[in-house]
């Protein structure tokens, strides 16, 4: 499930997504090729244009725009191979999609910049994104690191098992 925000909510279903607006559900039928493989439905978020991006894990991405999926948002710069784990979109617009191996693509306006571990991004498959602002915040299965001005800054622990495994990221004021 996808709370979108402007307050709607996007849900997984058989072969089609539901869009729940006020009291009303609003099916969406998946693309085509994609109808058998709704199972594998990873991960939901909504870019500033209302654009809705989903996953489908190693299945692909597709962007779902103006009642029309389109298959890596048109985009020929996004990462095709690898399975997609997360996707979040930033206060700032930008729309972030974390793969497996350390692998990270940001969607910023018109311009995608892919990270990985040559880039000291070192958390394993990314599970989890959050931030506020230009701070945001990458969990993995090996750690936790924060990205801000450009660089990512591993996150330390008394004890490194404690930031293993991340499935969620909350950040308190």
């Amino acid at each position: 499930a996808y709370r979108a925000p402007d307050k709607t909510f996007w849900f997984s279903g058989e072969r089609c997504l539901w869009h729940l607006v006020g009291d009303d559900f609003v099916r969406v039928n998946l693309p085509p090729e994609m109808m058998n493989q709704y199972q594998f439905l990873q991960t939901i978020t909504e870019d500033q244009q209302g654009g809705v991006w989903v996953s489908f894990g190693r299945h692909g991405l597709y962007r779902f725009a103006n009642g029309s999926w389109t298959p890596y948002g048109g985009r020929d710069d996004l990462p095709k191979t690898g399975s997609m784990m997360i996707a979040f979109t930033d206060s700032l617009g930008r729309v972030w999609f974390g793969y497996a191996k350390s692998q990270l693509a940001v969607l910023d306006g018109d311009r995608v910049r892919r990270f990985g571990p040559s880039d000291d991004l070192q958390v394993g498959n990314i599970t989890a994104i959050y931030g506020r602002g230009s701070e945001i915040w990458i969990g993995g299965e090996f750690g936790l690191e924060q990205f801000d001005r450009g660089r990512f800054h591993k996150i330390a622990a008394v004890d490194d098992r404690w930031l293993r495994g991340i499935s969620g990221i909350v950040e308190t004021p």
